[in-house]
């Protein structure tokens, strides 16, 4: 399997497979004992570490089992004050389950859902990367209204893989009064993060994809005052008083499987050992199928310069997607092919793994779909 999908589900590597499976056998020779003396602190260290690889006081995470869970406690937690009339302020280029939930949201308080266009600015190459995310700054900014209440952005986004001005859209709405929330599902071990930095209210972040951490093991950034806003998705034993810290009402939550957390150490550790020192080669990897693509009419969405090791491209218009999803399955490359604005997307994604045959192999099975589509449409001008 050639996998060019490493933003989507992220890999564990072998090493952290076996330290999560080494925490799991240790909870298992005795369940009470972790669950009801050791959990707190067992889950606090690792949370430690997270915190000195992100910017983030450990006093100011709390873990999470993926950023759809994480947005999903700030959504619910907030919704509540929201009001008929009020406004929640999306990106045309957010990701889908959550435009699902404000959406639902929204309905549920009679507040109004509005959506500002960035992708165009936020991907132009004119001017540079810090032009174009002045830009999408400048978009978001302009959209506030008096009524608008919350806003989510992504930092870096999924289907596009564009990255935003995260930083710069926060310190502006939040001084407009507006609740901001960041969806950094596509962040940590990606590009340097300094959570603290971005200002937002609350960042949520997936840590399965670029640090290589197992699935299920994720956290939600928010400073004291913004924390006291939250309740758990779950109430159990940590209760419900919102001057605790949000880790330990939601920490324990029955017997919910830890072992992902526990084992993000691991993961940061192969991410020091492995990870960054390839990433120049997976760069070059990536840069080389965008070339190979541009050759068979594949444009890239977005700037060139970005230093990000996903990256998304418009289909030819000739090109079916069905076909091409298809035609990539068939021929064990995993690669998403996807859909934005109404037009089909491929994205591609390298990570350590990549190997130059693998996207000799994706580019291979793009120019023979695009054989058949000329073909197909040689046969209809002679008919």
């Amino acid at each position: 399997m050639a996998y060019l999908n490493h933003g989507g589900l992220g890999v564990a590597p072998i090493p952290v497979v076996e330290a999560r499976e080494r925490k799991l056998r240790s909870i298992e020779a005795d369940p009470t004992r972790f669950y009801m003396r050791e959990l707190d602190e067992a889950v606090a260290a690792p949370l430690t570490a997270v915190g000195e690889a992100v910017g983030a006081a450990p006093s100011d995470l709390c873990w999470v089992p993926n950023a759809t869970f994480g947005i999903n406690l700030v959504a619910r937690s907030l919704m509540g004050s929201l009001e008929p009339g009020d406004e929640v302020l999306l990106t045309d280029i957010e990701y889908g389950a959550q435009v699902i939930l404000w959406e639902w949201v929204c309905r549920q308080r009679g507040a109004t859902l509005r959506t500002v266009t960035v992708s165009g600015v936020a991907g132009a190459a004119a001017g540079g990367a810090g032009a174009a995310a002045e830009a999408a700054a400048d978009a978001v900014e302009a959209a506030v209204t008096p009524a608008t209440r919350i806003a989510l952005i992504s930092h870096i986004t999924s289907a596009t893989a564009l990255r935003l001005p995260a930083g710069q859209i926060s310190r502006r709405l939040r001084a407009l009064g507006v609740t901001v929330i960041v969806d950094g599902a596509h962040v940590p071990g990606h590009v340097p993060l300094d959570v603290a930095a971005v200002g937002c209210d609350y960042y949520v972040a997936n840590l399965h994809k670029w640090f290589a951490a197992p699935r299920s093991s994720a956290f939600l950034h928010a400073l004291g005052p913004a924390q006291a806003r939250l309740d758990p998705l779950v109430v159990s034993w940590g209760g419900t008083d919102r001057s605790e810290p949000l880790a330990r009402r939601v920490h324990f939550a029955g017997t919910t499987d830890p072992s992902p957390w526990l084992a993000v150490p691991d993961a940061l550790a192969f991410h020091r050992s492995v990870l960054s020192p390839a990433r120049p080669a997976a760069r070059a990897l990536l840069a080389g199928a965008a070339a190979g693509l541009a050759d068979l009419g594949y444009e890239r969405i977005g700037r060139q310069d970005d230093d990000l090791l996903m990256s998304s491209f418009w289909l030819p218009a000739a090109t079916d997607p069905t076909r091409l999803a298809g035609r990539l399955v068939a021929d064990r490359i995993e690669a998403i092919v996807t859909a934005h604005a109404g037009r089909p997307v491929l994205r591609v994604a390298v990570a350590w793994y990549t190997t130059e045959d693998e996207v000799d192999r994706l580019l291979s099975s793009c120019a023979a779909v695009g054989r058949a589509a000329d073909k197909a449409r040689r046969r209809s001008s002679l008919r």
